[in-house]
């Protein structure tokens, strides 16, 4: 749960983000203008009946958690501290569940469009207007598993940017010319984060993490995928996802809680429940060999990152785990910063937090600034700090040191109107519990020395490090074979053999001289989960007859050569996945692969 500045109870974002000014915005055509036809607004399809509050999930005399029988869960808490009121609209919709899309970065792209969109209420002009009436404090943003769009007010304001909040996310009416506008914008945002060290970096460690789970990619996309997205797909993604049971309003400040909740139920009351989208996530195969990415890019010094995969946000490994990592890098006097930066000098920069998303298992990740040619130095010091935790474990005042952290960041974390705003949010979308951090912070101080020691015994292992480097352009690669004073790559200590293909394909190589036998096989994703009522059954038809012929192969042809070399060729579809194997002998090799490649592309 811990992020790059050490434990954080406050925030629980998980996964990256990539936010944006979202207004005010240059006074674009009026909704429905243009000559594209617009699709109805949502307020012209909106019945007559109220929505109610069908279950009450929390209710005290500052908090109350409410499930609306249309689908929306709404948030509010009275802080009464200052005349200040913020509020928040969170839909879960970000990288991951982009499906079709996936890559293209169309969660970010409709950010851009909904906040200050033209409406069935409203045009841009007048949105501007109404949020410069009220302060004009409002923002957005976009990580990998939901979308936020927030207004801060004034308390008698407050009702305004709830009718905003909501007019976006519900009824938002935005225009082909809008759509052209903002794509340009994104469009350079794609190319400044090309060129950005952190992102890069941050991309770079996410691909070596997760080889199948979308958390690989960035939020914001991959320029090739995003340049396809077009008008229909933002307007389609946009009425899939931005639906009530999709959405969390979150209200907190100088607020009645009786007169919020029926200001609530007023503004969404009439909105009608729609399809849930079902996202179907792969599985995440587990780390049983070391990986490592190097990369080069536009710093002056090298970002390197040591990981290892860990566990779950709802394991109780995870408060021994995140106090492991404060204990090595979470603060100047923690352990990493003093023996890597302060005593030998080997970075200029160092940290260590266990980053814990709630959709997929986690990294305890041991990240550093440093000069190329110090990177085998420092990852032999590394190791050995991690090594001596395995085997001595942690010191009592160490563990108080990372206890007294965790107990300061909710203090510090739970005072103003948007925090709580963002805590109660998050800690919901992403637990199912609002006081999950208050819970967390409680499990957290019962942490002794022998769990963190356990936990580090547990997830510190060197066959599931995964190394990944960011090196100045020019800069040798430290890691390289050539060089006998650098350590051993890792996939070279599996075996392994790992490199990207132009086209992005992945391509593993690996030799076993057990057998003279060559063995080929593809995966991709796809099977059950990717298919629908309409369309069940397609994949298992689709992988029968990848195997009867090609563009340029009849299946009588396919098999004289497969009877007459003795080779194997199966396809397959899974769970989640497609697969194509075929083994030969090793002298048909060259042949049986031009085969698996015709088969595979054609």
């Amino acid at each position: 749960m811990s992020t790059r500045t050490g434990i954080v109870t406050s925030a629980l974002l998980a996964g990256s983000l990539f936010s944006c000014t979202a207004v005010p915005r240059p006074q674009g055509a009026a909704a429905g203008s243009g000559p594209v036809a617009q699709a109805p607004s949502e307020s012209a399809t909106r019945p007559a009946a109220q929505a109610t509050v069908e279950e009450r999930l929390l209710s005290t005399p500052t908090r109350r958690v409410l499930k609306l029988s249309n689908g929306f869960t709404v948030i509010l808490q009275r802080n009464a501290t200052a005349p200040v009121v913020a509020a928040r609209v969170y839909v879960k919709a970000g990288s991951l569940t982009e499906q079709q899309y996936m890559g293209a970065g169309i969660s970010h792209v409709l950010e851009h469009l909904v906040a200050g969109a033209s409406s069935g209420k409203r045009g841009e002009a007048e949105n501007t207007l109404l949020l410069q009436e009220i302060g004009n404090d409002s923002n957005a943003y976009t990580t990998t598993d939901h979308t936020c769009y927030f207004i801060t007010t004034t308390a008698e304001k407050w009702p305004v940017a709830l009718d905003l909040l909501v007019d976006w996310t519900t009824d938002a009416d935005f225009t082909p010319e809008q759509f052209a506008r903002e794509y340009q914008v994104v469009q350079r945002e794609l190319e400044m984060d090309e060129a950005e060290a952190e992102r890069t970096f941050d991309t770079h460690v996410a691909s070596n993490r997760y080889l199948v789970n979308p958390a690989r990619l960035p939020v914001i996309g991959f320029k090739p995928a995003f340049q396809k997205l077009t008008f229909a797909d933002a307007r389609a993604y946009y009425q899939e996802m931005y639906v009530p049971d999709n959405m969390i309003i979150s209200i907190a400040g100088d607020i009645d809680l009786d007169a919020a909740e029926a200001k609530v139920l007023k503004e969404v009351g009439s909105i009608r429940r729609k399809k849930v989208p079902a996202i179907a996530l792969p599985a995440e195969p587990q780390v049983m060999v070391p990986r490592r990415d190097v990369a080069h890019g536009d710093v002056k010094q090298a970002r390197v990152s040591w990981a290892f995969p860990t566990t779950s946000l709802f394991n109780d490994d995870l408060y021994a785990t995140d106090v492991l990592a404060a204990v090595l890098g979470g603060g100047e006097s923690s352990l990493l910063v003093r023996k890597l930066r302060d005593d030998a000098g080997l970075v200029t920069g160092i940290e260590c937090y266990n980053d814990t998303p709630a959709y997929t298992s986690g990294s305890l990740e041991v990240t550093a600034i440093l000069a190329p040619d110090k990177i085998p130095a420092a990852e032999k010091a590394v190791m050995a700090v991690l090594d001596g935790v395995v085997k001595e474990g942690v010191s009592a005042d160490a563990l108080e040191r990372a206890k007294a952290t965790a107990r300061a960041a909710l203090v510090y974390g739970d005072q103003t109107a948007e925090q709580q705003a963002t805590r109660n949010a998050l800690d919901f979308l992403n637990t199912g519990n609002i006081d999950f951090t208050e819970a967390y912070t409680a499990n957290l101080g019962k942490v002794t020395a022998a769990q963190v020691q356990a936990a580090a015994a547990r997830f510190i292992q060197p066959q599931r490090l995964l190394t990944t480097v960011l090196l100045p352009a020019g800069a040798k690669d430290p890691y390289a074979g050539a060089d006998p004073g650098a350590a051993a790559t890792a996939t070279q200590e599996s075996g392994v053999q790992k490199s990207t293909l132009p086209n992005g394909v992945t391509l593993l190589v690996t030799r076993n001289p057990a057998a003279p036998i060559v063995s080929i096989q593809l995966y991709t994703l796809g099977g059950l989960l990717a298919e629908t009522d309409k369309t069940n059954g397609a994949g298992a038809a689709m992988m029968e007859l990848m195997t009867r012929g090609s563009e340029t192969r009849t299946h009588e042809q396919i098999t004289d050569f497969l009877d007459r070399t003795g080779t194997l060729l199966t396809a397959e579809s899974g769970s989640n996945s497609f697969a194509l194997s075929m083994t030969a002998l090793k002298e048909n090799a060259p042949a049986a692969a031009e085969l698996f490649a015709d088969l595979a592309l054609h």
